[in-house]
């Protein structure tokens, strides 16, 4: 045995949009398609542009179709590899 050492077991699942079971910060930070950088002078002046473009882009966002809850799938295979004993 490991003293002082722990074991954690997953024991939460979700469905993505397309109705797989998905994986915890998978696909998180997802390329919103443009390049933000904040500019010094900005910043002194108590300006960031990078926020002001995310709340743009978000608001932007919520003007499209919103979410579907996707059907849930089948269970995940929980026995061993290979489908063994």
């Amino acid at each position: 045995p490991i003293y002082g050492g722990s074991l954690s077991v997953p024991r939460f699942s979700f469905v993505d949009a397309d109705g797989n079971w998905a994986v915890e910060a998978e696909g998180v930070a997802a390329d919103p398609g443009f390049e933000m950088v904040d500019r010094p002078e900005d910043v002194a002046a108590g300006r960031e542009r990078m926020i002001e473009r995310a709340v743009e882009h978000l608001l932007k966002e919520l003007e499209k179709p919103q979410y579907r809850r996707p059907a849930k799938p089948a269970g995940p295979d929980r026995g061993p590899p290979g489908g063994g004993e």
